[in-house]
């Protein structure tokens, strides 16, 4: 019988605390209480699908995958929203990121998420 995979959502706090309020992957600003939020910010193209980003909960990411060996422990997670961590899904950490960053290089990404974290106090 295989492993339970135990819950790592108690680690948000931490986390938030030692990489800030922002998705690992895209850069955008976590819904986090006492805030407001747009429904979506914009619609781009990441990975070869056309998505809505939204504003999200932090995600607890596996950096490597649990079904790749990874483990569940701090060094092996970063936060990412739930769009992003629903494309990287199983994919090793370097492809995914490789992706993102020529996906957010093409669409000006940066100064979008830049100027939505000026406009939501961050």
């Amino acid at each position: 019988m295989g492993k339970k995979h135990r819950s790592v959502a108690h680690h948000i706090p931490t986390l938030i605390e030692r990489d800030g309020p922002y998705c690992h992957y895209c850069g955008l600003p976590f819904r986090l209480s006492g805030r407001n939020y747009p429904s979506t910010y914009t619609c781009e193209h990441i990975g070869g699908r056309t998505m809505a980003m939204e504003p999200s909960w932090p995600v607890v990411d596996h950096v490597i995958p649990v079904i790749s060996g990874g483990l569940d422990d701090l060094a092996n997670f970063v936060l990412a929203c739930n769009t992003c961590n629903g494309h990287k899904g199983a994919r090793p950490y370097t492809d995914f990121v490789r992706i993102t960053l020529a996906w957010r290089e093409r669409t000006g990404w940066d100064a979008i998420v830049r100027q939505i974290c000026a406009d939501h106090g961050y």
